[in-house]
């Protein structure tokens, strides 16, 4: 069953917990702890940030979230980890307004070179600066102590004035900062770098789980799962009495009496990396709904 994009002001679930299984920038949990108080730490990342409202209208769920359960195999969960505790985001801050303080690719350069740091701290704060850079705000991963960088965009560094045939970016880093200083208006959160298949923090009925995987033919992601491990996963949060969202760039068949929602729409502008003819769609389970489903379908994916 395909649903319009509509505020579903009568039937809205009132949720307090929320869990992403592959958080990354966590663009959802954000707008549903905050509203629009608080912003993604890089914009483009999964493009989640545009889809974050038409996902929870889509859903009808109220942004009244008070603890935020972030799950990520990836860099991002070390992050979140991070970020998660107030002292240790405190640090964050205090090292990324030191980089603002140097040349930007001088600072690039070295923070290549550099092996990966072990403290938390420095790890995050290098990251994140390093991924506020990324060309084509491609992913940056790390393998056996050193940095995979997708290479170094000066836009994203420096600064661009205003053309005729876009807006003025901004030096990315200063504006960094400056969005973590919102996150003082964040619950508590809960961060963990855990196979998303095992995952299985205790959570009251009635939270919001959402999985935002790798979609089918793309690559990309640390924890990759397949369409089966997404299928048995959505299925085991739902038994659980959970809301679950999955997105996708289709719906998925297998979660037969699911509902889904075209958002391809309501993606807005798109960064020049990204597909302009992919499409966007969630399948959801609302734990309002007496839950029923073929279990048997699994064993024929």
């Amino acid at each position: 069953m395909t649903t319009e994009i509509i505020h579903r002001d009568a039937t809205k679930l009132t949720v307090r917990t929320f869990i992403d299984l592959c958080c990354g920038t966590g663009a959802l949990g954000l707008r549903l702890a905050t509203g629009t108080e608080v912003k993604p730490l890089t914009p483009y990342m999964g493009w989640k940030k545009n889809l974050a409202q038409p996902i929870l209208d889509a859903v009808g769920v109220k942004p009244l979230a008070t603890r935020l359960i972030f799950n990520d195999l990836g860099p991002w969960g070390a992050v979140w980890q991070v970020l998660g505790r107030k002292e240790r985001r405190a640090g964050v801050m205090s090292r990324l307004r030191s980089f603002c303080q140097e040349e930007p690719r001088p600072l690039y350069e070295k923070l290549k070179a550099e092996p990966v740091p072990l403290n938390p701290v420095e790890f995050a704060a290098r990251f994140l600066t390093l991924q506020r850079w990324a060309y084509g705000a491609k992913p940056v991963q790390h393998k056996g102590g050193r940095w995979l960088l997708p290479g170094y965009c000066k836009a994203s560094a420096d600064g661009v004035a205003k053309r005729h045939n876009y807006g003025k970016v901004k030096p990315q880093l200063p504006s960094l900062t400056k969005i973590l200083e919102g996150y003082t208006a964040l619950p508590v959160i809960q961060a963990s770098r855990e196979d998303a298949r095992t995952f299985s923090p205790a959570v009251e009925e009635g939270s919001l789980v959402y999985l935002d995987p790798n979609y089918r033919g793309r690559t990309g992601y640390t924890d990759a799962l397949s369409r089966q491990d997404v299928v048995m996963l959505a299925l085991r949060w739902a038994k659980r009495g959970c809301t679950v969202v999955v997105s996708e760039g289709e719906p998925l068949e297998e979660l037969k009496g699911w509902e889904t929602a075209d958002l391809t729409a309501r993606r807005g502008q798109v960064h020049k990396n990204f597909a302009r003819d992919r499409e966007e769609w969630i399948t959801f389970w609302r734990s309002s709904h007496p839950f029923g489903v073929n279990l048997g379908a699994l064993g024929r994916l």
